[in-house]
């Protein structure tokens, strides 16, 4: 719920961007995230090494956007159905 789902851009992937997978990640750009949009992501290691790259969110629609600002889909159709009472 509230899972935000990334993509590497064509032609990257982990191991070319050597990501091990133990990286603090943070996100730059979610607050302002369009549906289809891209996000540039600062990935740092136990050691302080950081790495920068950039992913497309794979919101690709508005309404997943809005499940997603909602917490996921269960929380959405739940406040729906609060809001029509």
């Amino acid at each position: 719920m509230g899972v935000l789902p990334l993509q590497f851009k064509k032609g990257e992937n982990g191991d070319i961007l050597g990501i091990k997978g133990d990286e603090t990640f943070d996100i730059i750009g979610i607050d302002s995230l369009k549906a289809g949009g891209e996000l540039h992501i600062i990935a740092k290691s136990d050691t302080g090494k950081e790495k920068t790259f950039d992913v497309i969110a794979r919101l690709d629609a508005p309404v997943e956007m809005e499940f997603y600002r909602s917490g996921g889909i269960l929380h959405t159709f739940i406040r729906n159905i609060l809001s029509d009472r």
